[in-house]
């Protein structure tokens, strides 16, 4: 059974000059909190470094030479299961 196909959608036209008035503003509003005025209690060398540690890329490197170093090890019962 295949769904019955309705013709356009039709908003009254309070509504769409609503909807474009709440896009308009959105946007001017979202344009003018670009310009972030820096943090008024940290130094901007402690804010870039928070910012740097925060980021995830020394988790990504530490991540990276862990796994490098990491080898699965056999057990005696491994060994014993693999028949050798």
């Amino acid at each position: 059974m295949t769904p019955r196909r309705r013709g356009p959608v039709t908003i009254p036209p309070a509504l769409a000059m609503a909807i474009v008035i709440a896009l308009l503003m959105s946007a001017t509003l979202g344009v003018a909190g670009i310009h972030a005025e820096p943090a008024p209690f940290l130094a901007d060398s402690v804010a870039r470094a928070l910012a740097e540690e925060l980021s995830g890329e020394a988790a990504l490197r530490n991540l990276e030479a862990f796994s490098r170093q990491h080898r699965m090890r056999g057990s005696a019962a491994l060994r014993a299961g693999q028949g050798a």
